[in-house]
């Protein structure tokens, strides 16, 4: 039971930090090793208040079927935002094959710019 309590624990820290950091637009000048820390942070922050919240006396009270509900819900969403990550995942793969053709096809167009200057001397 603890150990699912942890794991709760741990998942409801990471569904309630990651879902205001996953609205906001990046910040510019903002590298991903940052906003992973912000994420980090914010899980930590909610990782305490929810250990603070179910230490408080008369947490014991909470029958373990409506825990288990509160977990079965939490791994729901843990799922769920598993997915938008590797939907993210899969976007940020989509546009850096785009950049790489876009950056190819630019050298190309570049090349044949030159050529046809060669060409008209």
């Amino acid at each position: 039971m603890t150990n699912r309590l942890s794991l709760a624990a741990a998942a409801a820290g990471i569904v309630l930090a990651a879902s205001p950091l996953a609205q906001e637009a990046p910040r510019e000048g903002q590298t991903i090793e940052q906003r992973l820390a912000a994420l980090e942070s914010a899980v930590a922050t909610v990782d305490t208040r929810l250990a603070r919240e179910t230490t408080r006396p008369g947490a014991a009270a909470e029958s373990d079927l409506s825990l288990s509900a509160r977990i079965t819900a939490v791994e729901r969403a843990l799922e769920r935002l598993t997915l938008d990550v590797q939907r993210a995942e899969r976007l940020a793969d989509s546009a850096a094959r785009a950049a790489s053709d876009a950056q190819r096809d630019a050298s190309q167009a570049r090349q044949d710019a030159r050529d046809a200057v060669m060409r008209s001397r």
